[in-house]
Formats: structure tokens, sequence, C-alpha cells
């Protein structure tokens, strides 16, 4: 994550001052945020996985809440927890055929009810702050566009979003990659770089105003990158090279290390 996120601050186009990082698990990237002289506020949803978080987070004197993010509030749900220390946790159940054939170490250990939340609800109450953050960073395994659709209105004050994009539905309900980048688009982000070289890969988006012409290829590549991907090309691409020698070329263009 920290060299996407580097790159991305690079070619926002305006100062990244803070980070909103949505699924935080642990807080692993705390010590990078504080390096690079950004505020952080993290959002996580585990409650057990909370208390590691708050006590990983306390060095850096970075902000977290306990909240499981939705456009939804107080709706009763199943929080699916993972194998993996809570990596592939979700809201979302798992889809174990793709994680037996992906990843057939993880497992759903149990599951926890939990009550969801909107951000925009949890920033409006008082003592939640998230003045000088401008960039978010969406880890939350499927569930992009609920998240990020509940920011509602507040979306507006980001001017760069970082999510991961799943090309395979590893997760029941997963957000498709061109779902979720119709809604960026409609809220006034265009697409800066689009990762496919995995099933679950990186998006990032930044603020700026998308043409007809430009929303047309937009709509068109994500789409044929996602059926390429449920079809097994992108995997047959990686085998031949072809993929990587496309990367090279990608991050050649986009002025970012491959």
């Amino acid at each position: 994550m920290s060299d996407i996120l580097q790159w991305a601050m690079g070619q926002c186009g305006k100062p990244i001052r803070g980070i909103l990082h949505i699924g935080a698990n642990s807080g692993q990237e705390a010590g990078h945020y504080a390096e690079l002289g950004l505020k952080a506020v993290w959002i996580e949803a585990d409650p057990q996985l909370f208390q590691t978080l708050q006590e990983n987070l306390g060095p850096w004197g970075q902000t977290a809440y306990l909240c499981l993010a939705s456009d939804v509030d107080g709706q009763s749900v199943d929080f699916h927890i993972a194998s993996n220390d809570g990596g592939s946790s979700s809201i979302l159940p798992l889809d174990v055929r793709w994680f037996a054939q992906e990843w057939p170490g993880i497992k759903e250990v149990k599951t926890v009810r939990l009550q969801t939340c909107r951000l925009d609800t949890l920033f409006a109450r008082p003592g939640c702050d998230l003045s000088g953050v401008n960039m978010i960073v969406a880890d939350v395994q499927g569930y992009e566009l609920p998240v990020l659709r509940g920011l509602g209105s507040r979306i507006s004050g980001f001017d760069a979003i970082i999510a991961e994009v799943n090309w395979a539905p590893t997760y029941i309900g997963t957000t498709k990659p061109y779902q979720l980048e119709s809604f960026l688009v409609s809220q006034g982000f265009r697409r800066l770089w689009l990762g496919i070289s995995d099933i679950q890969a990186t998006g990032v988006w930044v603020r700026g105003s998308v043409g007809p012409l430009k929303r047309f290829h937009m709509a068109l590549t994500v789409r044929l990158y996602y059926v390429a991907a449920r079809f097994g090309l992108v995997k047959l691409l990686q085998t031949s090279g072809i993929l990587g020698l496309g990367r090279r070329v990608y991050c050649a263009v986009k002025r970012r290390n491959s």
C-alpha cells in the first residue's frame, strides 16, 4: 500500500493532509502515515480487534472509531471473522469456492452480531473529527460501495480515494468494480489507477471532472477487465508473461514504478 499511496499523493494535484482509513485491522500503516506527516483517522468494525488497534495507534497519537460502516444506520447484521487475524473479515460472507481456490488457508471462524452505522452519522457526533482529512483508504473486503455511499455529502470533502477492487466475487454480494467506479464518477472523481494483476487489486480515483469520451473509456475498460478476470483471461495472461509486460507499460504511462 505504501508505494501506491505515495504515488497517488504525488499525482493527485492537491496536497494530501490526512487519511480516513476504513477497515483498519490493527493499524499496520500507522507508522508510515506518521512518517509522511499525515493525520490519520481509523475505522474498525471488529470490537476485539479494535482494542489492539487503539494500543498500536497510541505511539502515533492517531484516532480510531469503532464502527461497522454501511449505508444504513442501526441494522443488526452478522460480521464474518476470518482466520487470518481478521485480515479478510467482512460484513459479507466469504464465497467458499473462491477462497478455497485463491486462498485455501483462509476460512471463516465465527460471526459476531453488530450494528451498522453510516459514516456521515458517525462524524456528525460531537468529538468525531474529520478536519484536515482529504484522502480515503478503503479496505473493506468487497463492501466498498455501501461504505462510501454512507459518507453522504461528506464525500465531497475528499480529494482522493484508494480502494480495494475485487475482480471476482470473493464475497457473496461483492461490489463490482464498474459499480464502484460509476458511483465515484457520479461524485466528481476520475480514475487515476486501476490494478488488474490480481483477483483483489487496488484502484485510485482523484477529484476531477470526466468528459463524455473519458467516461465512456472508463466504463468500457473496467467492464472488459471484469469479464476478462471472471473468464480466467487474467491468469492466462499472467502465465504467459503478457500481463507483466502490459503492467510495465501501464506504469510507464502513469509514471509509477512497477
